[in-house]
């Protein structure tokens, strides 16, 4: 009866996991190369904006539209002479894509709107991340559970090299600790 409950808890857990994966991700993630209009941080979404006066001129990066098509911008704004760049910078992100920020300011109107663009992923890049888990599930039809620990080192585009180690422990019964300890490769979208 034991063994059917914590059974059925893990299939339940294992549902609820995918469910979250699928469903409960947000937002998806930009195609490489793709830019789009940054929304707002929360806290200024109904933030009124009031006019400043400016005792001196603004700086905005020379270069004209070849500073603005080096950042992926909209052709719109490329074209546009009174949109300059005020910043940018680069951020990494969660989902292996680094993304490069850009504000744009407006000199006829003094707005200033600020775009996210979805870098590609580099084709060799040291990869620091790591992780460690502690799982409970069925191991040849026995409840054991699980210690993993993985380091990643190396990215080359979507594929992830490094190493990975698990120690299995059974739960009830009287089998015996297994472990695991290896290099190896890792596909991820």
């Amino acid at each position: 009866m034991l063994k059917r409950i914590s059974l059925e808890i893990i299939v339940l857990l294992c549902i609820a996991a995918v469910v979250w994966l699928v469903f409960g991700r947000h937002p998806v993630p930009q195609s490489e190369g793709e830019t789009v209009e940054a929304t707002p941080a929360p806290v200024l979404i109904n933030t009124p904006l009031i006019d400043l006066a400016l005792t001196s001129p603004v700086k905005v990066y020379s270069g004209g539209a070849t500073t603005k098509q080096q950042l992926k911008l909209p052709a719109t704004v490329v074209k546009d002479d009174s949109k300059q760049v005020i910043a940018g910078t680069r951020i990494d992100s969660k989902d292996d894509h680094p993304k490069t920020v850009t504000t744009v300011i407006d000199a006829d109107t003094g707005e200033s709107t600020t775009y996210v663009t979805t870098e590609p992923l580099p084709w060799i890049a040291t990869d620091t991340r790591g992780g460690i888990g502690l799982y409970a599930g069925l191991k040849n039809g026995q409840q054991v559970a699980r210690l993993q620990l993985r380091q990643d080192m190396l990215q080359i585009k979507n594929l992830h090299v490094g190493a990975i180690a698990s120690i299995d422990q059974p739960i009830t019964g009287s089998g015996q600790q297994d472990y695991f300890i290896g290099v190896g490769a890792e596909y991820r979208w």
